[in-house]
C-alpha cells in the first residue's frame, strides 16, 4: 500500500485531536451546500479541527476559496478504491490516528460530544469500533469509530472494501452491516460498541417517530438520512437546522467558474 501524500499527511497531524482523533467527512462538488451545513454545526459545537475528504477538484477548489483549504484535502487515485468511503477508511486505519467518520448529514448537535464518544472508546479496554445504529437496529454507516492499530478493525475495513468491490450495487451501510455479519457474535460484539438510538438517532426516529423528544432527550447527534435532495433541506429548514446562506455559495459558484 503506496503511502499517502506528504501534503495529505501534514493536513492530517495539523488537524488531529490531542488524543489522535480526527474528525472526517467526505464529499462530492454536489454535496457542498449540505457540507457547508455540516460544518457549521462543527463549528457551534466547538469542533474547530476536521478533515473534509474532497472526491472532486471541484470541491476542493470551492473550499480553497471559501476558507478551507487547510481542513480539506483531494482524495487522489493512489488511495485504495479512490473515492470510496470504505477505501479511505482502511488507508486511515494504518495511520496512528483514531478516525472518526461522519456522514455530512451526522450533525453534531452538543458541545462536548466528541470527548463523550472518546470516553466510551477507551472506558471498556476491548472496544475498538463505536457505531451509530438505525431505527431497525441495524448499523447505520453514518458514524463510523475507528480505533488506531486494531487488528479487528483493519480486518473489518479489508473485508469491507472486498464486499463493496464484489457487490458494487451495495450502499455503504448495506455492505457494513454484511461485512460485519462475518464476524463470530462472541467477537464482533467484544470489540464493537452500538451507540443507543435516543441520543444518537437516525432521521427515521428524531423527525418522524419524535422518540427522543417524546422522553426529553436531547440527543447529542442526530442522522438526517430519510430525506434527500431538497426534501432534506427544507426539512432543517422547518426545525431551524438549516444555517447556510446559499445564495453566497451561488454567488461563490458563479465566481470560481468565472475564473
Amino acid at each position: 500500500m503506496p503511502e499517502l501524500a506528504s501534503d495529505i499527511l501534514q493536513k492530517i497531524q495539523a488537524n488531529r485531536l490531542d488524543n489522535d482523533d480526527l474528525l472526517i467527512t467526505v464529499a462530492t462538488y454536489d454535496m457542498r451546500f449540505e457540507l457547508y451545513n455540516w460544518i457549521a454545526f462543527m463549528k457551534a459545537a466547538k469542533e474547530d479541527r476536521f478533515l473534509i475528504l474532497c472526491t472532486d477538484s471541484a470541491l476542493y477548489q470551492h473550499l480553497t476559496h471559501t476558507g478551507y483549504k487547510d481542513q480539506a484535502v483531494l482524495v487522489s487515485k493512489d488511495w485504495s478504491n479512490s473515492g470510496t468511503v470504505a477505501g479511505i477508511l482502511q488507508r486511515l486505519v494504518y495511520l496512528d490516528i483514531n478516525p472518526l467518520m461522519l456522514d455530512i448529514n451526522q450533525l453534531v448537535l452538543q458541545p462536548r460530544t466528541r470527548e463523550y464518544l472518546s470516553t466510551l472508546m477507551h472506558i471498556r479496554w476491548n472496544t475498538q469500533l463505536i457505531v451509530a445504529q438505525d431505527s431497525q437496529s441495524r448499523i447505520n454507516s453514518g458514524f463510523i469509530y475507528l480505533m488506531r492499530d486494531s487488528y479487528p478493525v483493519k480486518r473489518l475495513m479489508a473485508l469491507l472494501l472486498q464486499t463493496q468491490m464484489d457487490r458494487p450495487d451495495l450502499t455503504l451501510q448495506e455492505a457494513f452491516n454484511k461485512t460485519l455479519d462475518q464476524f463470530p457474535l462472541d467477537l464482533k460484539s467484544g470489540f464493537t460498541l452500538l451507540l443507543d438510538a435516543l441520543h444518537f438517532p437516525d432521521g427515521e426516529s428524531y423527525f418522524s417517530r419524535n422518540l427522543s423528544k417524546e422522553i426529553g432527550i436531547n440527543p447529542y447527534m442526530v442522522h438526517v438520512n430519510h430525506k434527500t435532495g431538497k426534501e432534506r433541506i427544507d426539512l432543517l429548514k422547518e426545525h431551524q437546522l438549516w444555517y447556510v446562506d446559499e445564495e453566497h455559495i451561488k454567488q461563490l459558484d458563479q465566481q470560481i467558474t468565472n475564473e
